[in-house]
């Protein structure tokens, strides 16, 4: 009986943002992570993105804060530079 509740508990997964290593599928709509292979959603219904999937989305996230925050420093020292003057 143990083990039975011990899989329905990993097939109903846990809550979380997708920025783990412990999980396989992640709901985007829901933040949902399954340890199990889940192609759809247990709560929402919608479809699921694997691991790799979401860690690329989230490099990709993280490049493009860094490029802005780049460009905004520039900018600031621009600014700054023409104040003096």
């Amino acid at each position: 009986m143990k083990e039975e509740d011990m899989m329905d508990k990993r097939k109903q997964g846990c809550p979380g943002k997708g920025e783990s290593k412990n999980y396989h599928s992640f709901c985007k709509h829901c933040f949902w992570e399954y340890t199990l292979p889940t192609p759809q959603c247990l709560r929402c219904s919608n479809e699921t993105v694997l691991q790799e999937t979401r860690r690329n989305e989230l490099l990709a996230k993280v490049d493009k804060f860094k490029r802005d925050k780049a460009d905004r420093s520039e900018r600031q020292k621009k600014w700054d530079l023409w104040k003096k003057t």
